[in-house]
C-alpha cells in the first residue's frame, strides 16, 4: 500500500511544479526510500518512467493551451521544455496524430488525460483459504485498478511449454538476466502471458521498456508491442523468500473469485498480457480488463489516466 501512497505523493508533487525543475530527493527524505527506489517505485506502479510520465503532463497541458488560449505555439513549446517549435511539433503529432497549428484550427477537441489519482482506485483485500493444508497460508492481497501505457517487451519466450518454474529456472541458467542489463531505459522485469486461453502460448520473461524504445535488442531475445491496457492488480507487500509459494497462491486464488464486472470492468486479456512482477518491492500481478462499453470516457485518455 505504500507504494501507490509514495506514486500518488509523486504525481501530486509534479502536478505542483510542472514547469520547474522538478526535485525529488525531498520525497525520497521522508519516505526512507533512496531517490534509486523512487524512481522505482513509480515506473512499476504507473508504467511509465519519472521522464516520460513529466513530459506527457506537460503536452496534455499544452493541448488545452493550444486549444483554448492565443499565446503562440512557440511559447507553448518553450514551456513545455521544447527548444525550438519544429522538436516540439514533432512529439505533439507524436502524441495526438495532428500538427499544433492544425489542432488550433481545426473543429474538433481531443479529450485530454488528466492527472492520475493512485490512491482513488484502491478497492479492497482479499484473502483465501489455501487447498494445501501446512504448505500454504493465506495473504492479504490488495486489489486496485491501474491504467498502463503501451509499452515494448524484450524477452526471452518460453517456446519449449515448460512449466513457469522450469521456464524461469533455464532462464537465470542462461544468463538472460545478464542480457537484460544491457538494455537502457528499462521500466521493470516481468513474467508475462501474451495470449490466452492456454498460458503456455507465449509466456515469457521480459523486460519493459517504452514504447519508443530503440535501443539495443540483446541477440537472444525477442521484441513485441505490447498496447496500452487497464489492469486489476494484485498485490501483496514484499515478504520472506520462504513465503513466495504461499504469495503466488494467494493471489491467483484472488484472481479466481474476483468479478471485474462487480465494477465496471470486462476482461481484455485477448488483446493485453498478463503481467507478473515479483521482486524487492513486493508482488504485483496484472489482470488486463477494460472498461464496459457505457463506462469508456473519451478516447484520448489512456497515456496517463488511472481509473
Amino acid at each position: 500500500m505504500v507504494y501507490f501512497e509514495i506514486t500518488q505523493e509523486i504525481i501530486d508533487y509534479i502536478e505542483k511544479n510542472l514547469y520547474e525543475n522538478i526535485e525529488l530527493d525531498a520525497i525520497a527524505k521522508r519516505t526512507h526510500f533512496s531517490l534509486m527506489q523512487v524512481y522505482r517505485i513509480f515506473s512499476l506502479v504507473t508504467g511509465m518512467t519519472l521522464k516520460e510520465y513529466i513530459r506527457t503532463r506537460r503536452m496534455t497541458k499544452a493541448l488545452l493551451d493550444i486549444k483554448y488560449s492565443k499565446e503562440s505555439i512557440l511559447n507553448i513549446a518553450l514551456r513545455s521544455g521544447y527548444t525550438t517549435h519544429e522538436s516540439f511539433s514533432r512529439a505533439f503529432v507524436k502524441l495526438f496524430g495532428i500538427l499544433p497549428n492544425e489542432y488550433r484550427k481545426a473543429s474538433i477537441t481531443i479529450n485530454p488525460a488528466s492527472k492520475p489519482e493512485i490512491m482513488k482506485n484502491f478497492l479492497h483485500k482479499a484473502s483465501h483459504e489455501a487447498t494445501n493444508t501446512g504448505l500454504y497460508e493465506k495473504k492479504i492481497i490488495d486489489i486496485f485498478f491501474v491504467t498502463k501505457p503501451a509499452m515494448k517487451f524484450i524477452g526471452k519466450v518460453n517456446g519449449d511449454h515448460l512449466p513457469p518454474e522450469k521456464f524461469y529456472d533455464d532462464c537465470i541458467e542462461q544468463g538472460i538476466e545478464k542480457s537484460f542489463a544491457k538494455i537502457q531505459d528499462s521500466l521493470f522485469c516481468c513474467g508475462a502471458c501474451l495470449n490466452q486461453p492456454n498460458p503456455y502460448d507465449m509466456h515469457m520473461f521480459c523486460m519493459a521498456v517504452p514504447i519508443d524504445y530503440d535501443g539495443l535488442i540483446p541477440d537472444n531475445l525477442e521484441k513485441f508491442d505490447i498496447q496500452a491496457s487497464e489492469y486489476a492488480v494484485f498485490y501483496c507487500n514484499s515478504y520472506p523468500i520462504e513465503e513466495h509459494g504461499s504469495v503466488i497462491k494467494s493471489a491467483w486464488d484472488s484472481v479466481a473469485s474476483f468479478n471485474p464486472e462487480n465494477y465496471g470492468y470486462l476482461s481484455n486479456m485477448e488483446k493485453a498480457p498478463i503481467i507478473e512482477i515479483d521482486d524487492e518491492l513486493g508482488y504485483f500481478l496484472h489482470i488486463p480488463v477494460q472498461k464496459r462499453e457505457n463506462e469508456k470516457e473519451g478516447d484520448f485518455t489512456c497515456h496517463i489516466q488511472k481509473v
